[in-house]
């Protein structure tokens, strides 16, 4: 069941920012407004939920999808 967390960009609220994040942290999917459109949001290294973003938007696999990360560490990267 999806779950509606608004967000003012304008006056943000931390909790509903944390809701989000934790929302994030168990696999959930968060959809944002971009410039153009709106984008998805989901942890890259949770399988699941990369799989529930190419079924949200219908998407063969051979499309891949892009990935924008604040850093990278190679320890804290979970690999298979």
């Amino acid at each position: 069941m999806a779950r509606i967390i608004k967000v003012d960009p304008k006056k943000s609220d931390v909790k509903r920012i944390k809701d989000a994040a934790e929302a994030l942290k168990k696999g959930g999917i968060v959809a944002f407004p971009t410039d153009t459109f709106y984008g998805l949001g989901a942890d890259a290294a949770n399988d699941e939920a990369v799989k529930r973003i190419y079924a949200i938007k219908e998407r063969d696999y051979d499309n891949y999808l892009s990935c924008i990360i604040s850093s990278f560490s190679i320890s804290s990267w979970k690999r298979q």
